[in-house]
């Protein structure tokens, strides 16, 4: 059978999905059952490439900011794929395409020309997040609603990451029956290896601190300005914040961050997608925060890299959301009502109090079963299954 994999990304340039993307084509192209082919994006070509199995369609990075610049490449992206598909007369059983705000385009064109089964990896729900964002946001994305509407309709098989995104989907009129959650893993080859390696402590400001980390991407979703409040709060001066990453709002969170009253905030650059587990795991604390409302339709794939570092972590997140439910009567994990400083600074001396009774340790390693499995590095296995079943194989 022939299986299409339509990337919105390039397997060879780091990303939180590159390892989830490569598990899950691994395991169709060790069966003999399957013959794969990959479209997927190329940064450094001039011109579509095939390298044995995977066709590199040329794409240059545009600026985040750039809603309409990017969107228009995007759109030429997913053109060129339809264009070299009937150019070269290819036909498939399964198209496995990646979520997109354009992925629209692709799912639509096999569902009107072809007999292909349609699976769509929908690891967040556009237009809906970015609607959260402004009034100005909410006209523009508009006409994107009933487009993603007929994508999702079109589609035989939704994989989507979280059950809170999975009733997103289901309110919108999507049959729950086509619609899977599987939630994502952290790369195996990248466990944590204990050690007495401390990443931060080569920074003399951070040296024998009690780090409570933000790290990963700084935008509109993420509410990283509820953290910055939270540091205003906590006078004790063995903790410190170290905030780290980039994304629209940094410049701003860079500037807040130096003119913090309590001196105990730093901001560091993005670091290496490699070196994540280790800093994460090097960290006393990770905090994952979200705006409110944005569960519905988004969950940080850092969760699980967060989940497998052995340290506590503080989750801001509506305690209604069903994945909350997996954390209930777990140490590992905090929960925090978003957008609430006085509530986040008030868990941070909380957990700092456990690691001085825990004689200044801070690993911990949960015991819920529901929280390693729903994380397992094992779950490539389930995207297969659910698209052997879509075949009633």
């Amino acid at each position: 059978m022939e299986i299409l994999f339509a990337l919105g990304m390039s397997l060879s340039s780091p990303g939180p999905s590159v390892h989830l993307l490569k598990d899950v084509i691994k395991t169709f192209e060790e069966d003999k059952l399957f013959s794969t082919t990959i479209f997927e994006k190329n940064f450094t070509i001039n011109e579509i490439t095939k390298i044995d199995n995977h066709i590199n369609f040329p794409f240059k990075k545009t600026n985040k900011r750039l809603l309409f610049s990017r969107y228009t490449k995007e759109i030429h992206y997913l053109q060129e794929i339809i264009k070299y598909i009937e150019e070269n007369h290819l036909t498939f059983d399964v198209v496995f395409v990646q979520s997109s705000p354009v992925a629209y385009i692709l799912i639509n064109y096999f569902k009107k020309n072809s007999k292909s089964k349609i699976v769509y990896n929908v690891q967040d729900i556009f237009p809906d997040n970015a609607m959260l964002l402004s009034q100005y946001s909410k006209l523009f994305l508009l006409p994107f609603l009933k487009k993603t509407l007929d994508a999702y309709n079109n589609s035989d098989l939704i994989i989507t990451i979280s059950d809170d995104m999975r009733d997103t989907l289901s309110s919108k009129g999507i049959s729950k029956e086509k619609i899977v959650t599987i939630y994502n893993w952290a790369p195996k080859s990248e466990q944590i290896k204990k050690d007495n390696f401390n990443y931060f402590y080569q920074d003399e400001r951070l040296a024998n601190k009690f780090i409570v980390l933000y790290a990963g991407n700084i935008g509109r979703f993420q509410d990283v300005g509820t953290i910055i409040k939270a540091a205003n709060l906590i006078k004790n001066d063995s903790i410190i914040f170290v905030v780290m990453g980039d994304g629209a709002l940094s410049k701003n969170i860079a500037k807040r961050a130096k003119s913090n009253k309590n001196r105990n905030l730093v901001f560091l650059p993005p670091q290496s997608f490699g070196n994540m587990p280790l800093i994460y795991s090097s960290a006393n604390v990770n905090i994952i925060s979200l705006r409110r409302g944005v569960f519905k339709t988004a969950l940080p794939s850092k969760l699980a890299f967060c989940l497998n570092a052995g340290k506590p972590i503080i989750l801001s997140i509506e305690n209604y959301s069903k994945i909350v439910r997996y954390f209930l009567n777990d140490e590992s994990v905090t929960i925090c009502e978003p957008e609430n400083p006085n509530q986040l600074a008030q868990s941070i001396v909380n957990v700092h109090r456990t690691f001085v009774q825990n004689g200044f340790s801070s690993d911990i390693k949960t015991k819920n079963e529901a929280i390693t499995s729903i994380i397992s590095d094992k779950n490539y296995l389930k995207y297969k299954n659910a698209i052997l079943r879509l075949l009633n194989l």
